[in-house]
């Protein structure tokens, strides 16, 4: 039985999201257990979105910023990832079923439906400003 958990990185771009990566990067590094990323989401950088996809692998990208959605549809084209863009894909991203992963939200009360979700599965990152993760 695999100890590797799912998770969704919402807003990975951002300083708190890039420290989430990197704890997560770290786990992957050990060998034992770590993470697979279901879903990446950030608000406008299409371009750091479109590098960490193509490290991490996750199901889907989604930029909020549907404006950019050409620029990571350009730079993820033929990697097998998924691309999505606006709100309600960001959302989507959030609450996609899996049997066992739970939004990993890195920026609470960024959207009302996320802050919401899961209490019990809260846990604090090592960062300057308090956040909240959950995980599955």
């Amino acid at each position: 039985m695999s100890d590797r958990r799912s998770v969704s990185v919402m807003g990975s771009t951002g300083s708190i999201g890039c420290n989430a990566l990197d704890v997560i990067r770290h786990a992957n590094r050990d060998g034992e257990g770590g993470f697979d990323v279901v879903a990446l989401t950030a608000g406008s950088n299409a371009d750091m979105l479109a590098e960490q996809a193509l490290e991490f692998r996750p199901q889907i990208a989604v930029i909020a910023d549907e404006s950019q959605l050409p620029v990571l549809k350009t730079k993820l084209h033929g990697s097998g990832i998924e691309v999505a863009g606006g709100n309600a894909a960001v959302v989507e991203a959030a609450t996609r079923s899996a049997r066992s992963w739970r939004p990993l939200s890195v920026r609470p009360g960024w959207n009302p439906h996320w802050r919401r979700s899961r209490p019990e599965t809260m846990l604090r990152l090592p960062t300057r400003k308090a956040s909240s993760a959950a995980v599955g």
